[in-house]
């Protein structure tokens, strides 16, 4: 069969907005930007260098965000009530030439934005809303006007526009109107400048009688956090009055609402680390600006570390909930500025790490990350964090998020798309943007969905420079990207080919349900020199998550990453050879149960000992290996254990609180061997357990009670009381140092009540731990579970180790226990060597054996 598309092209009318596409676990959906900031020339320009080498300078800059897969830009516009591009309201910055006022030369603005698109990138103008000094006092005409007329509010050396005055408000609109009508650009944004952060909130504030003044209602610090939002919604509403399809976001302090308080007002949790500084400190309101969906964006300023105090691990998940919940999208931004030449990738690893967070933490499926700045990206060999990047988290170039709440514009497919040596050239529309794409020559066209993996880039032109690497052996694929981040249907340059069969899928059966391992396999096809099975979330195949090729009419389930444990995936298969359209198999549902770990949940905090690890066997009898290790690496693990049930306790003397563990599963089965998936957790500090005697069971004259060692205890308390309820002064009590895990006195010379236990009475215990944290403080535990004994004069049975009046495998676990832990007791000499060792579990066997 032979199919025939036009040397033209080829429009194929996919329904409406084209669905996200994953490769490798890149999204299709990323804003990928970094800070390029100019106030005190932190990255651009060389003050006074002329306009010839800032362009060159800045060139370089743009280069490698465009070399690495950015799609974005931030640019200090207006960092000091200053301009970098040619504005009748506010002078010339003097960053450019080192005078106020004085004209470049450039316009630094229009060189940014032509430059960010012509290298297919976004250019997001950076405005500081209220700045004006930091303690220079400037003397232009324009600024002896600000002083003169009182528009300032003074804090120490800070000096901003007085955001109480609604001339303020005005001023910074007419700025921001002024930006978005005479500059292409594609986002305005602020960073986390708002009140001088310390700025008194007494009657010695600057700005106190013009609170009173105002007659509001609202508290001095209510008052202030008003002014901010009045601003930030006046901006927004003139962007959608004048260019709605500007991107509209603020960079704030990277933690806030950790107050009850403040986080009940919006309905959120609070925020679970770090400090909000901010919300009293510059009167920023972040979660405001959110729920009044008065921007587009967030990007807070998550400027630590995974696992800091502030954890970034925790704060950064937040957001994503927070941002979800009023419809808006969360672009994280993070500190790189530790960054320097002699920086390896041991360091680079944490941003790709963050970069992964902002991934699953975003709930909407459009995350985002913002780095500052763009210098630390930047250097002159392969060795650079941007390139790190790029081969590692940004392997394929993005689109930046689209945004549902903005209406879109779809003019309809691009006309005459043609090819011209190695140039793409279409005839296009006003005020869009174009995706290209390049794809196998012998892939079925019908099979194109604008997966990542052949997502050459984004452009503002209506032609294209095809790559080296695609100008043999490709046809093409041009989309419309309106302004608000749409992509409409594609336009196809194509060539004629024939096509192969369609392969014959055999198994697993459309709908299956199977357990791993397991093969895909289809019948051969007749000219076939390579099969690619691709894998989908959807069966429209919109979202191609994973392909493999191989040579055989087999694939093993081993060879893919992003199957799915219990959930329904879809298959197909195509056939391939390198003069033909590939042949598409139908499409079948799959539901894999793979090996899986289904407890402890990954990332579970504080978890009790003793944790037991579950996971599932796949149906077989097989015995499992559970590792526990220390880091993901499983290079030295600290436990080693197997089972063949699907679950195992993990021996609690091991698990240190404090510290973060990894556990994983293998399992050999059939010839296969299988890895589970990571899981990470930790351990709380937790009191004591009691090994004798155990809840519900004897402790006999002779014995002492004993507890279940923990490396990292100072101390432990132990209580024995005749009530469940009631733990008086007349209780049994003993703290328990040094070393000691078992109570001094033995059994019969416990009182209780002024009184000895008595023979067969009931009696209840609990205990709690105290340790020492890095700092030398001490901290103590709540107490443990209660449990209850009897009390028996008599000699315990011989071999009831625990004393639950039975000998049976649980005192073999006892005994166990004693030894691993080094808090062994007499009660488990079994033999009466006057030790206890591998010899009393023999002899422990050999009772439970002979009865």
């Amino acid at each position: 069969m032979k199919q025939y598309f036009s040397k033209s092209l080829l429009v194929l009318l996919l329904s409406g907005l084209m669905a996200q596409a994953w490769a490798y676990g890149i999204p299709k959906r990323e804003f990928r930007s970094a800070w390029i900031a100019t106030v005190w020339c932190l990255d651009w320009p060389s003050q006074g260098a002329g306009a010839a080498k800032q362009k060159a300078q800045m060139d370089q800059l743009l280069d490698s965000l465009q070399i690495n897969n950015f799609n974005a830009v931030n640019f200090q516009v207006r960092s000091m009530c200053d301009a970098m591009y040619q504005s009748s309201i506010e002078p010339w910055s003097s960053y450019l030439t080192g005078h106020r006022g004085q004209d470049p030369g450039f316009d630094p603005l229009q060189y940014v934005v032509e430059g960010c698109h012509q290298r297919g990138m976004e250019c997001h103008a950076w405005v500081n809303p209220y700045r004006w000094s930091t303690g220079t006092d400037w003397n232009t005409p324009y600024d002896q006007q600000l002083k003169e007329e009182g528009w300032l509010l003074t804090y120490g050396s800070t000096i901003i526009l007085d955001p109480g005055q609604q001339r303020t408000i005005d001023r910074i609109v007419d700025v921001c109107r002024e930006i978005i009508t005479n500059y292409d650009v594609d986002g305005i944004l602020y960073d986390d400048y708002f009140y001088p952060n310390g700025i008194p909130t007494d009657a010695s504030a600057e700005d106190y009688g013009e609170w009173q003044a105002s007659g509001t209602t609202l508290s001095f610090a209510d008052w202030r956090r008003d002014n901010v939002n009045r601003m930030v919604q006046a901006v927004y509403d003139m962007i959608q009055e004048t260019r709605p399809e500007v991107r509209y976001g603020i960079s704030p302090a990277g933690v806030a609402a950790t107050s009850s308080a403040v986080a009940s007002q919006y309905g959120v949790d609070p925020c679970p680390a770090g400090s909000d500084w901010q919300y009293n400190g510059i009167f920023s309101d972040p979660l405001a600006w959110l729920a009044a969906q008065s921007i587009d964006y967030i990007s807070p300023q998550v400027y630590w570390k995974i696992g800091a105090t502030a954890d970034y691990g925790k704060i950064t998940p937040w957001w994503g909930k927070v941002a979800n919940k009023f419809e808006r999208q969360v672009y994280i931004s993070s500190s790189i500025s530790s960054i320097t030449n002699a920086s390896t990738e041991v360091q680079y690893k944490e941003y790709a790490d963050e970069v992964e967070l902002n991934r699953t933490s975003s709930q909407d499926g459009n995350p985002g990350a913002i780095f500052y700045s763009c210098k630390y990206l930047y250097a002159l060999n392969h060795n650079s964090l941007g390139h790190y990047l790029k081969n590692t988290v940004f392997t394929h170039p993005a689109l930046p998020p689209a945004m549902p709440w903005k209406e879109g514009n779809n003019p309809g497919v691009v006309n005459n798309l043609d090819r011209a040596g190695n140039r793409l050239e279409w005839d296009g529309y006003d005020n869009v943007r174009y995706t290209v794409y390049a794809f196998p020559m012998t892939m079925n066209v019908t099979t194109f969905t604008g997966q990542i993996d052949y997502l050459l880039g984004m452009t503002y032109d209506t032609g294209y420079d095809i790559p080296e690497q695609y100008q043999q052996g490709y046809q093409f694929a041009v989309c419309v990207l309106d302004r608000v981040g749409n992509e409409w249907d594609p336009a196809f340059l194509s060539v004629e080919l024939d096509q192969l069969g369609d392969p014959v899928l055999i198994s697993p059966a459309d709908g299956a349900t199977v357990d791993a391992p397991f093969d895909f396999v289809w019948h051969s096809v007749e000219g076939a020199t390579s099969y690619m099975v691709e894998l989908a979330l959807s069966p429209t195949f919109s979202n191609v998550i994973e392909r493999v090729t191989v040579t055989d009419t087999v694939a093993s389930m081993l060879l893919f990453n992003k199957l799915s444990h219990g959930e329904q995936q879809y298959w197909r298969v195509q056939s391939c050879s390198d003069s033909c359209y590939s042949g598409v198999s139908e499409v079948r549902a799959v539901t894999p149960m793979l090996l899986t770990i289904t407890a402890p949940a990954d990332g579970s905090e504080d978890l009790e000992v003793p944790v037991t690890a579950a996971w599932y066997t796949c149906g077989s009898s097989e015995p499992a290996t559970l590792e526990v290790s220390n880091d993901d690496t499983f290079a030295s693990p600290v436990f080693t254990g197997q089972s063949s049930t699907g679950e195992l306790e993990i021996p609690d003397e091991l698990l240190e609180p404090g510290n973060t563990y990894f556990l994983r599963v293998t399992l050999t089965t059939g010839g296969v061997t299988m890895t589970s998936n990571v899981v990470r957790f930790s351990v709380a500090h937790a009191a004591a357990r009691f090994v004798v005697p155990v809840d519900g069971g004897f402790l006999y004259a002779g014995q002492h009670i004993t507890l279940k060692q923990q490396p990292w205890a100072s101390t432990y308390v132990v209580e024995v009381s005749n009530s469940a309820t009631t733990w008086g002064r007349t209780r049994f009590i003993e703290t328990l140092k040094d070393g000691q895990y078992q109570t001094t006195l033995p059994a019969e010379q416990i009182k209780v009540n002024n009184k000895l236990l008595e023979d067969g009475a009931t009696y209840y215990a609990r205990c709690k731990s105290s340790y020492l944290d890095f700092d030398g403080n001490t901290h103590t535990t709540a107490y443990g579970p209660i449990i209850s004994f009897v009390y028996k004069v008599s000699a315990s049975l011989t071999g009831d180790v625990n004393g639950d009046g039975e000998v049976n495998i649980a005192d073999v676990n006892a005994v166990i226990d004693m030894i691993l832990s080094g808090s062994a007791t007499m009660a488990g000499d079994v033999n009466g060597d006057g030790e206890v060792n591998i010899a009393d579990v023999n002899a422990l066997i050999g009772l439970i054996l002979s009865d």
